[in-house]
């Protein structure tokens, strides 16, 4: 068992979705039009089935589709019409038909979240509206194509489509569909973190909202200010822009999506300014609604808001069961499969256009050939190829002459810095503890190093403390039960600390690192006497910043650490970690399990290095009752990075190193060792190592 305080870790503002993807749709879509019966569909199959039609029924029948999907919905039936209604067009050639009928079609995509189709026909609708130079038509394609990349968080496109839709809007005088490019432009600088943009945005458009009275506009538009603010840690600003949006809320009880952003933006708002309990409440109230809303999105984002406000309150229980449902729900909604196979379809639409400008193009140069290959070009090319072969030679003769001479030069650099480095190498072997005191201190371990480069910026660390009078009646007054007495009865034992360092980089650089803190590690405890790793952490990042402020240039460089302290009287481990965490395989002590079963414990450690980013909050200090054949584990990030596998480009992660260590424990740990060794080789094959690999096990 092991004791410790979970730390409440500080994260960014939420990303908050105001809406889900189908209503930001239904946002842009929003048209005039009476709603239709439900016989409608039949009424398209007559039409469709009708035989000979005119440009102004097709234009008609587009029309009605498109008030029907808006107000009553799409399914596969509908679907089949607009196709045939398209076919119609083309078949009477009307482009404007066919293009109206694609964008219907592309709606119908959109509305049943198949990403990939909607932006294909989006493209098919925006290049026939190119040929016609249709302003209106090409405003409202290229805002709704804004409106997928935005869900697919491609912000940059997003803003791209939304700038050129404002553009085409204003030309046109509609100041409706200018207000909505201005609400979208300014959702967009906000995730691009373009505070002074979205912010100018934001107003422009609530500007164009009270002249047009468009209270729902009003509404999210200054719901969605209240987020950029939070954003930008602006919690008073927030507030008022809540409040702001809240006037023009209409049946706010019964208005579940605006009551679950309402909450949020409190709930964080109120966490800015340190009032965490009314934050947990109000998060509370925001996932209830959230839930009575029923979209996966804001449940999600409720989910997390609740976790930040639990952890906040020191209620870890409860956070613990936020984090496992928000989790659940991550996993189960997001895919990059869209986000590819829309790039996919913009990159072939681009493909076939410069494909028939290409096209026209030589056509163009076919129709003058005879005049731009005249008799003087050919002369002055003649030239220009006499010329080159008369110099051909010497340019040769000097140019090998160069080349000759750099790659001497080159030669030996390497065979100097070679060299160089191969020193470097022995210096850095030597601080390194020796096999002879591993074996002594903990006869049954194993470390597994190997460095990505001749040098590297992981390196592994021990140290034997004796426990002397001096140190053992400070070791008794900090509380580990044990009295003077019973502490002076074990006065030949000893506290062996030992850790797993990976410091910034690799090769050269992170080799120079390395020495720093190597260096800082020793001086802790051997000039300032500390025996417990939180302390050691804590003064060894003062002295790796106190070392690096000498210098006049900012020196970000810094170490993560898993650093371990275990008393040889009390049988007691003593723990701490920068970014890196502590295992512990545990064998599951069972009578009805056929064999044995082993069970991986995890301590998480401090979310800070020992550098740059160091905050000066004390390291944690956990303390550990081991059981007999705990076996420990420390490590870099080196070995759970490597990309291999089949194809070549899978990492293997931390869950599979998992896998992987208990899959090993009916090992000794030198068999474990050599295991882990060939699993890394055959796993990267020929793939390059990426970063200095480290594991280090003790079994107790």
């Amino acid at each position: 068992m092991f004791f410790f305080k979970p730390k409440t870790v500080k994260s960014k503002s939420i990303n908050i979705r105001s809406y889900s993807l189908l209503l930001l749709i239904l946002f842009v879509f929003v048209v005039d039009g009476l709603k239709s019966q439900n016989p409608f569909i039949n009424k398209l199959k007559r039409f469709t089935e009708s035989g000979v039609v005119k440009k102004a029924q097709i234009d008609s029948i587009n029309k009605s589709v498109d008030s029907f999907v808006i107000n009553q919905g799409t399914n596969e039936n509908m679907l089949i019409q607009m196709f045939k209604i398209q076919k119609m067009a083309e078949n009477i050639n009307y482009i404007q038909g066919q293009s109206d009928a694609f964008l219907n079609i592309a709606r119908h995509y959109t509305l049943t979240l198949k990403t990939p189709y909607a932006m294909k026909y989006y493209f098919q609708a925006l290049t026939l509206c190119k040929d016609l130079n249709d302003t209106s038509r090409l405003a409202k394609i290229s805002m709704n194509i804004g409106v997928i990349y935005y869900s697919q968080k491609n912000y940059k496109s997003a803003l791209h489509y939304f700038t050129s839709a404002s553009r085409l809007y204003k030309h046109s005088q509609q100041i409706n569909r200018q207000s909505q490019c201005y609400y979208l432009i300014g959702i967009s600088h906000r995730e691009l973190n373009n505070f002074d943009s979205s912010n100018y945005y934001f107003n422009k458009g609530i500007k164009l909202k009270y002249i047009i009275k468009d209270t729902q506009g009003l509404k999210e538009s200054y719901m969605e200010k209240a987020i950029l603010f939070v954003k930008h840690q602006l919690s008073d600003s927030a507030l008022a822009m809540v409040n702001m949006a809240a006037m023009f809320s209409i049946q706010t009880k019964n208005d579940h999506p605006f009551l679950t952003r309402k909450y949020n933006v409190e709930a964080q708002a109120l966490m800015l300014k340190n009032r965490n309990e009314d934050a947990y409440k109000i998060a509370q109230m925001c996932l209830k609604e959230a839930k009575l809303n029923a979209v996966p999105l804001p449940t999600m984002d409720a989910y997390l808001l609740c976790f930040r406000a639990a952890s906040k309150t020191n209620d870890y229980k409860n956070a613990f069961e936020f984090q496992s449902k928000y989790l659940l729900l991550k996993d189960s909604l997001f895919s990059t499969e869209k986000a590819e196979e829309v790039s996919r379809i913009e990159t072939n639409f681009d493909i076939k256009t410069i494909k028939n400008e290409k096209d026209l193009l030589a056509e163009k140069n076919k129709l003058h050939s005879r005049l731009n290959y005249t008799l003087l070009t050919g002369i002055l090319l003649l030239i220009v190829v006499l010329l080159l072969l008369l110099n051909r030679y010497r340019i040769k003769h000097r140019a090998n002459i160069s080349i000759t001479e750099q790659k001497n030069l080159v030669d030996k650099k390497n065979v100097e810095i070679t060299h160089s480095i191969k020193y470097a190498k022995r210096i850095q072997t030597a601080i390194l503890p020796s096999d002879r005191l591993i074996k002594e201190s903990l006869p049954d371990s194993f470390i597994l190093y190997k460095p990505k480069d001749i040098v590297a910026g992981d390196f592994y660390w021990m140290e034997t403390v004796k426990l002397d009078d001096a140190l053992i009646s400070q070791y008794a007054d900090e509380g580990n039960n044990h009295t003077k007495q019973s502490a002076h009865r074990h006065i030949n034992n000893q506290i062996i600390l030992f850790a797993a360092c990976d410091c910034t980089g690799h090769g050269v650089p992170g080799a120079l690192v390395s020495v720093v803190c190597n260096n800082a590690l020793n001086k802790a405890v051997r000039e300032f006497k500390l025996i417990h790793p939180g302390e050691i952490l804590d003064k060894t990042a003062e002295l790796v910043i106190e070392n690096f402020s000498k210098s006049e240039e900012e020196i970000s460089d810094g170490m993560d650490i898993s650093l371990c302290a275990y008393n040889t009287a009390t049988k007691v481990l003593e723990w701490a970690g920068a970014n890196t965490p502590l295992w512990i395989v545990r064998t599951v002590n069972n009578d009805h399990l056929p064999e044995n079963q082993y069970t991986l414990i995890e301590i998480k450690a401090d979310k800070h290095p020992i550098g740059h980013d160091y905050n000066k909050t004390p390291f944690t200090n956990c303390q550990v009752d081991l059981e007999k054949g705990d076996t420990i584990y420390l490590f870099s990030d080196g070995f759970s990075d490597q990309f291999g596998g089949p194809t070549g480009n899978k990492k293997l992660t931390r869950k599979r190193f998992k896998d992987l260590l208990l899959s090993v424990q009916h090992l000794s740990l030198a068999e474990q060792s050599r295991a882990l060794d060939k699993f890394i080789e055959n796993y990267r094959k020929d793939i390059d190592q990426i970063d200095d690999i480290l594991v280090m096990g003790v079994r107790f």
